[in-house]
């Protein structure tokens, strides 16, 4: 039986899926005939004040930087419903809910109506989308503030937003299974490699 061609599989499909859902959302916004904000005048916007040092493998909650996946740390500044903007790097948008600290020129963005936390979630990655696309062929070092604060949103209808929220929920789920898919391939790989399985 092949065991990694199976997992393999089973972590492409989850990618076909994810990337269907993905140019779902995507559909819904870019068609959406709303009206736009800017998302200061409906979140609180605030920037990490951590340094690297700050980071604990042993650690107990995440601490977002503008590394692909948070690290670990011993203290948390935030407890909410977040949206989390790497300001350098590469520009990672996440989101969160629960305890969790950041790194300087990370930006975590509370919506003050918890209805408009996944269309602020959008907002951003489509924002920082349109920036590296507007900026083909310059560097980018940083996202200030300023930038932050003036990132439009789509004031789409409840049944829209609760449509995206829903999608949103399910995309966690499947990148959930895909990073424990992948985790699972490397250990059995592994044990293939020094024969401790045949």
């Amino acid at each position: 039986m092949d065991i990694i061609g199976s997992i393999d599989e089973q972590i492409a499909n989850n990618i076909e899926i994810r990337n269907k859902l993905i140019r779902i959302i995507n559909y819904i916004y870019l068609t959406d005939k709303s009206s736009c904000s800017q998302i200061k005048n409906y979140a609180k916007i605030y920037v990490g004040k951590e340094d690297a040092s700050h980071a604990d493998i042993n650690g107990k909650y995440n601490f977002y930087t503008c590394a692909e996946y948070p690290l670990k740390c011993n203290d948390y500044e935030f407890n909410d419903s977040c949206i989390i903007l790497a300001g350098n790097g590469n520009f990672r948008v996440s989101h969160y809910h629960g305890k969790f600290n950041a790194y300087q020129r990370t930006y975590i963005i509370i919506p003050k109506d918890k209805l408009y936390y996944g269309l602020f979630y959008i907002a951003i990655k489509k924002y920082v989308y349109n920036l590296r696309k507007a900026s083909s062929g310059s560097i980018i070092k940083f996202i200030g503030i300023d930038d932050v604060r003036k990132c439009l949103f789509k004031k789409m209808n409840k049944q829209k937003i609760l449509y995206i929220d829903a999608i949103i929920k399910r995309l966690d789920e499947i990148n959930l299974i895909i990073t424990n898919l992948k985790k699972y391939r490397n250990v059995i790989l592994s044990l293939l490699l020094n024969e401790q399985i045949k």
